[in-house]
């Protein structure tokens, strides 16, 4: 039944429209409202029926002082919907407390069905208290009234909506809410008017706009609060490596450099907890490392039977007077540049990371720096022949590998050190990758040492006029290849960083 709003709120309500309140349910009784309404001083011996028809009735004046007939009926022209509705429920009270004092009387006087009993002078609270729990009665507006162990009487409430009635602000009865057994409690008028812009979203089967203001968030997604309303929210959608975490609030990352810590979301935790994963080194997975790794094992193998060739000949005048001691160290270089190649496919441990630091450069220097130092000795020496018989300083055997590995040396003690190794993870796939963690100036500090180092050995082979140095430009052109091999491992190193 619509109940029109005071004058008051008119002036505020329309902010308010299609809202919903919930009342106690009460049915109305058309006997009690022909009743009231019937009320006058001649009929009733209610103490206070004159001062509460002088507030509330239309009967203007003192009966007392005769100023109005006793006859008048204050409450004849008081409509449905402006009188109270809940006088059903004070009836229910009043029926239910009728029937636990029966209920007690019955129980304690049964040979005294009309009279109180001596049990009955003085009624105890608390047990009172229990026929008043245990009563059932039917209301005459209200269905069943019952009470639960606590003394809160079954759930029963109206619900109202306020809309627009003929131009008024009225609250409508637009359902009900009753407690059952059964779990379907509500019943409500689908056929509601919503007072609420187009830009709500609504309900695709209903139509009735959703009291929400903001939609529950995907997986792997954090809530951000909106500034104008705290209540409401945004989805903001996490980095693949991060969990989300604070009650859906807060993006964390499974990944801490500084903690030594790599660990991954797990998919099936709905990305909120890091679960360990195994490293991968990533050399191994690479097509170029695997083509190095394999031509370097043909190359080592290829300079190990050249190797037995040139051992098994030492004592061939041409070899003999190639200096076999720098010859030697040669090979050893071309060997070492071979096996560290071999070495990308070993795991990153500590050793391994300071063989392929160390290694490249002593390879290179164990190489060139003695093909350069032979070569200058054989030039000095035809050099020498052409001015005397005399022999020239400094061309020992001794002299000549003491000067190279003094040469050498000078980089390899710039690169002792333990270099460490990392994890880096690669977000598209999940899985970690083992990187040498070489400093990004290693790749051109050697690349300057070089070219610091090969010019000389170039250019006095430039001036070769002796079939012995003509044999050294030949094995300056297979280490060359050698050094081809160990730069595509340097270069794919570098491209990890």
């Amino acid at each position: 039944m619509p109940l029109p709003l005071s004058t008051a709120l008119t002036t505020i309500v329309s902010s308010f429209t299609g809202c919903f309140t919930v009342l106690p349910l009460s049915g109305t009784l058309t006997s009690f409202d022909d009743y009231f309404r019937s009320l006058s001083e001649s009929n009733s011996h209610n103490p206070w029926l004159q001062d509460f028809s002088q507030a509330y009735g239309n009967c203007n004046g003192d009966v007392r002082t005769k100023s109005v007939s006793v006859d008048c009926q204050p409450f004849i022209d008081l409509d449905a919907s402006d009188s109270p509705t809940h006088e059903t429920l004070v009836i229910d009270s009043v029926n239910a407390l009728a029937y636990a004092l029966d209920n007690m009387h019955k129980d304690h006087c049964p040979d005294s069905p009309m009279d109180l009993c001596d049990d009955m002078q003085i009624v105890n609270g608390e047990e009172f208290k229990q026929y008043l729990l245990n009563v059932k009665v039917n209301s005459v507006a209200n269905g069943e009234v019952s009470f639960l162990p606590n003394g809160d009487s079954q759930g029963k409430y109206s619900v109202r909506n306020l809309q627009i009635v003929d131009g008024t602000y009225q609250f409508v009865d637009v359902g009900k809410w009753v407690f059952s057994d059964t779990g379907k409690c509500l019943a409500i008028d689908e056929n509601i008017p919503w007072y609420v812009g187009d830009f709500r979203e609504r309900d695709t089967e209903t139509g009735a706009p959703k009291s929400i203001c903001s939609d529950p968030c995907d997986i792997g997604e954090r809530r951000t609060p909106v500034p104008e309303n705290s209540c409401c929210w945004k989805c903001t959608r996490c980095d693949v490596d991060e969990i989300v975490t604070e009650n859906g609030t807060r993006c964390e990352s499974c990944v801490n450099v500084a903690e030594d810590k790599y660990d991954w979301p797990d998919k099936s935790s709905n990305y909120t907890i890091c679960i360990p994963i195994d490293a991968k080194d990533s050399l191994r997975e690479n097509i170029l490392g695997i083509v190095v790794v394999v031509f370097s094992s043909i190359g080592l193998v290829l300079t190990a039977i050249i190797l037995s060739v040139y051992i098994k000949n030492r004592e061939e005048p041409l070899i003999k007077a190639s200096s076999r001691e720098l010859c030697y160290v040669i090979y050893t270089g071309i060997c070492l540049a071979y096996i560290v190649a071999l070495a990308n496919g070993l795991p990153p441990r500590s050793v391994t990371c300071v063989f392929r630091r160390i290694g490249p450069v002593l390879a290179t220097s164990l190489i060139y720096i003695p093909l350069c130092t032979k070569t200058i000795r054989l030039y000095r020496i035809f050099q020498s022949g052409r001015k005397s018989a005399r022999r020239p300083k400094f061309i020992s055997p001794g002299f000549q590998m003491t000067l190279t590995f003094s040469i050498t040396a000078i980089p390899v003690s710039l690169l002792i050190f333990v270099p460490h190794f990392h994890l880096s993870l690669f977000k598209p796939e999940l899985s970690a990758n083992v990187e040498y963690n070489m400093d990004r100036g290693d790749t051109p500090g050697r690349g300057g040492f070089h070219a610091f180092r090969e010019p000389p050995s170039s250019g006095t082979d430039m001036r070769r006029q002796h079939p012995i140095i003509r044999w050294d430009h030949a094995l300056g052109r297979y280490s060359g290849l050698c050094m081809l091999r160990l730069r595509i491992h340097d270069s794919q190193i570098t491209r990890q960083l």
